[in-house]
């Protein structure tokens, strides 16, 4: 069974780390902003407005950012808050695109462990 992943919850936290944008990368599928947290694990929230489309396009597009994150997990930097905006392109795109979209802009945030 998979270990859960840690998730930003609360709406405080998740506007604080945009406000700060301590660490943020663009790609053409999505953006990344991330800040420090004093927890020993990284946590992640996906925020999918109504306009990217219906709510079953909305929530394949978190379980894929989420499933990304997961495998991961060991490589990216401990005590981070990292909230993912996808752009519409990322809804049609194909898993692996997403995937590397998303490796992308952990490398240019900063995000990613050294070894």
């Amino acid at each position: 069974m998979r270990s859960k992943l840690g998730r930003l919850r609360n709406k405080r936290e998740i506007q604080q780390t945009i406000k700060t944008r301590q660490y943020q990368a663009r790609t053409p599928l999505l953006h990344i902003v991330g800040k420090d947290n004093s927890l020993t694990l990284f946590r992640v929230v996906a925020v999918t407005p109504r306009r990217l489309g219906s709510a079953v396009r909305r929530n394949r597009a978190r379980r894929r950012i989420y499933s990304i994150f997961f495998d991961l997990k060991g490589k990216i930097k401990a005590g981070v808050d990292i909230v993912v905006f996808p752009f519409a392109a990322l809804i049609e795109a194909d898993f692996v695109d997403v995937s590397e979209a998303v490796k992308r802009a952990l490398n240019k945030a900063g995000l990613v462990h050294d070894g």
